[in-house]
């Protein structure tokens, strides 16, 4: 580690060390065909996530972060509408965060549990007319940190808060987006149009879920054109009410 706490370049360097492994990482799926319409799907799988170079720097015994992901889904498809339907649950455990507070710098590890549904669709009620529907609910909190993170608090005092069992700071629960398209096929290509409105619903922007984002909403819009085989065009417009 070069140059530590100087603004430009200076003889001497420290030497840190990290010599922790982890099992490889691992993934098993299976899936089954109900008919030429449906389908399930069901997936465990485990990862893990190497520490990088500053993660050791501000923290040489930080853990290497593990991650366990179980998940089923089902498919259903025809003419007029796609769907695929999705639960999950999700554990992370030695996850690194460091910040600085007022008099310190703090080092955390930690880890979450994530329990959600995941919904994609596609609907085409009438020739050249689609509706696409994404949305997702996601219940993310913190666990495992040992101890609590302090803070001043709004009458000036120093206080001390536990993270564990806070949703996950920029974390909505629920979202979702619905866009309509319309195309209108041509001779000489073919114009597509369409509209996505957004909505992200309440979320925090610290670990403590003391610094409420609020929730939003935002309505796009867009136009493409394909002149022949060699010429496309595009026009898009994000937050039109704003």
């Amino acid at each position: 580690l070069y140059n530590n706490q100087s603004p430009c370049l200076v003889p001497g360097l420290t030497e840190a060390s990290y010599s922790k492994y982890s099992p490889i990482a691992w993934t098993f799926g299976a899936s089954y065909a109900f008919n030429d319409h449906m389908s399930a799907y069901a997936r465990v799988n485990n990862g893990i996530f190497m520490p990088g170079f500053d993660d050791v720097f501000y923290n040489p015994d930080v853990p290497i972060e593990q991650i366990h992901n179980y998940e089923i889904g089902f498919k259903y498809q025809n003419p007029w509408v796609f769907m695929d339907l999705s639960a999950y649950r999700r554990l992370f455990s030695g996850i690194p965060y460091q910040f600085q507070s007022t008099t310190q710098v703090i080092n955390l590890v930690y880890g979450s549990q994530t329990t959600g549904v995941d919904l994609q669709g596609i609907l085409r009620p009438f020739r050249h007319f689609t509706v696409a529907v994404g949305a997702d609910y996601m219940d993310g909190t913190y666990r495992n940190y040992k101890g609590c993170v302090p803070y001043t608090a709004q009458n000036g005092s120093t206080q001390c808060g536990v993270i564990n069992g806070k949703q996950l700071d920029r974390q909505p629960r629920f979202q979702f987006r619905v866009t309509p398209a319309y195309v209108i096929p041509e001779t000489w290509g073919g114009m597509k149009f369409w509209m996505t409105y957004e909505h992200v619903g309440n979320r925090y922007g610290d670990q403590l879920n003391q610094q409420p984002l609020g929730s939003y909403y935002d309505i796009a819009v867009g136009a493409s054109a394909d002149v022949g085989n060699h010429w496309s065009f595009m026009l898009r417009g994000t937050n039109v009410t704003n």
